[in-house]
């Protein structure tokens, strides 16, 4: 613990030492158990000095890698998500050091993906799954190239893992997140429009739509289509192919909307 509270007065070199001390430590196994694992539970401190590496630039790096050592175990990875500073992890991503922020995302993605079912748990509340929306939405419209195509990334792989189904469907289920996946989808990076493609498809392919959402999609129908014709032609992947020509027939499947004729009185 004192070494990892005064790491930043620890000279550049001997920080390494510091983390590949902690790193070896957590591998160490006494039969079943991992005392160094029991000690980080029980000195709940610790985590959260690791945690709140991102404040401290200089330091950043080494604390991320000690925390996403701990984290591939299971129960310090609970004792993370379940920390209010977890959610600080979405303002530690927009820092303006790019060293700083990318090693935060790398943190927030092992997290979010490394123990499936513990997140599924996570993500079956509902306050949860709000706060989470709010802060990939933030993520996803105000970052930077990296940040915006990462975190866009990221949100596609979690709707598509079942255990997940709770923030798929509250996601998918809102008409203002569509509206800001189909500004991604006009992104001019074709790898964030790429990304874009992999959550929008999921708002398509949704049996159950909202009202709001099938209306929106009809209004842009047209755009959508032309969009979509267009969209990564060159890419020789059959299952791309596939689920793009599937998209395709879902949203031209979609109901037309009539507009009623105003009625001129003479």
């Amino acid at each position: 613990y004192n070494l990892i509270l005064n790491l930043r007065n620890i000279e550049f070199d001997s920080r390494k030492i510091v983390v590949l001390l902690f790193n070896s430590l957590l591998k160490r196994k006494v039969g079943n158990r991992s005392p160094t694992v029991d000690y980080l539970l029980s000195r709940h401190k610790i985590v959260v000095t690791l945690m709140r590496g991102p404040e401290t630039p200089e330091i950043s790096l080494n604390t991320g890698l000690m925390l996403r050592e701990a984290i591939k175990h299971e129960a310090v990875a609970k004792s993370v998500l379940y920390d209010p500073l977890f959610w600080k992890y979405f303002d530690y991503v927009n820092t303006d050091s790019f060293e700083t922020s990318t090693d935060a995302f790398a943190t927030l993605n092992d997290l979010l993906t490394q123990h499936k079912q513990l997140v599924g748990s996570f993500f079956s509340n509902d306050q949860i799954v709000s706060k989470f929306i709010s802060g990939i939405n933030k993520l996803i419209t105000n970052g930077n190239y990296v940040t915006k195509r990462e975190s866009t990334k990221l949100l596609a792989d979690l709707i598509m893992i079942k255990l997940n189904y709770n923030l798929m469907t509250r996601y998918v289920n809102d008409v203002e997140n569509l509206k800001i996946i189909m500004l991604i989808l006009g992104d001019r990076s074709k790898n964030i429009q790429l990304e874009g493609f992999n959550v929008f498809k999921v708002f398509v392919a949704n049996p159950k739509k909202e009202k709001a959402v099938i209306d929106i999609l009809a209004k842009n129908r047209n755009k959508l289509l032309q969009f979509l014709g267009s969209f990564n032609k060159e890419r020789n992947d059959d299952l791309f192919i596939a689920e793009k020509d599937f998209i395709i027939q879902q949203i031209q499947a979609l109901p037309k909307i009539i507009v009623a004729e105003k009625v001129v009185e003479n």
